[in-house]
């Protein structure tokens, strides 16, 4: 993970599909699939997430 956010703040943009909530923490943006439908988690959505304790579905 710190290699990619060396290669990040060098400019390079980085897509990672993962499963796991603990990586995807790492991400500056986080965007979900669920049923087929695109959406975006926004930083009040973090910010109430990383409150409850962890990332959740």
């Amino acid at each position: 993970m710190d290699l990619f956010d060396e290669l990040n703040d060098e400019g390079v943009t980085i897509v990672m599909i993962t499963h796991a909530p603990e990586i995807a923490s790492y991400a500056k943006r986080v965007c979900n699939i669920f049923d087929g439908v695109l959406t975006e988690r926004t930083d009040s959505d973090r910010t109430r997430i990383e409150a409850a304790g962890g990332w959740s579905l």
